[in-house]
């Protein structure tokens, strides 16, 4: 088996024929029973159930310093095209995988259209942030002040600056935010050395005794509606009432045209 992030499975690993389909190996009822799940459908990831989606862990992509931003002054992705923010805001690189592009990916599938959050990305450019591909950077300069304003850092570093007293939060925009797979997605390969060792697996992998062990070590929300949440930090779930999308494989395979956008629109400020 493959354990591995949506990008992985369904943009690298599925078009080279690596992966085989894990719905045919999915035998168990409390496995297949789709009310066990918080979609109330089976998560695969894509149309052809080659990847299987564990994790649902919840992802905001505006983080604030609240010493130098009032609560309530951005409550909307476009309210960081203010003029109050520009030359105040790190984002991290959008024109590589990470949570840089897939905040506009995000945008661009489930909220403006690809139009929109082009013109988005224009206006977010005269805004004249800083970026960096150093996951602890664009979280830390938020926590010491460097910027007020953060887009799409690192969450695990984000929630380790919280714990450590940072006077840092995500913001909770109108336009909501995505639940994704993060690192916990499930494959299996198309040639399985021992087909039964790997059913027996998957099986109970997915199981609520199985998917409970997971989750506790992983440290995510599970996509099992019985999956334990002690240990887990509260910054992964969505709150009650915040608009919530899921990963979707349309979403994941958009990846290059982003940051083909990404490149073209913020090209001379990266360098």
């Amino acid at each position: 088996v493959v354990i591995a992030g949506a990008t992985v499975l369904v943009v690298t690993m599925k078009p080279l024929g690596i992966l085989g389909s894990i719905e045919p190996l999915l035998v168990l009822p409390e496995v297949t029973d789709p009310k066990a799940w918080i979609t109330d459908t089976v998560p695969f990831m894509d149309k052809d159930r080659t990847g299987f989606s564990m994790i649902a862990s919840f992802q905001r992509f505006v983080l604030i310093n609240t010493d130098l931003v009032s609560q309530g002054e951005i409550t909307s992705y476009k309210d960081i095209l203010n003029s109050r923010w520009k030359g105040k805001m790190v984002y991290f690189d959008p024109t590589i995988t990470g949570s840089g592009n897939a905040f506009i990916r995000f945008l661009a599938t489930d909220v403006w259209g690809l139009e929109g959050t082009k013109d988005f990305m224009r206006q977010l450019a005269k805004q004249d942030p800083a970026f960096t591909r150093e996951k602890r950077l664009s979280a830390e300069w938020v926590a010491r002040a460097k910027h007020p304003v953060g887009i799409a850092p690192d969450r695990g570093v984000v929630i380790d600056l919280m714990r450590a007293g940072a006077p840092i939060v995500f913001v909770k925009a109108a336009e909501g935010g995505i639940t994704g797979t993060s690192g916990g997605g499930l494959g299996v390969v198309a040639r399985m050395a021992n087909p039964n060792a790997t059913k027996l697996f998957v099986n109970w992998l997915l199981s609520r005794e199985g998917h409970a062990s997971f989750i506790r070590v992983y440290g995510q929300p599970g996509t099992r509606k019985d999956a334990p949440r002690e240990g887990i930090p509260k910054e992964m779930f969505p709150e009650p009432g915040e608009k919530v999308f899921m990963e979707r494989e349309e979403s994941i395979l958009f990846q290059d045209e982003m940051m083909k956008a990404a490149k073209e629109i913020f090209g001379s400020l990266l360098k």
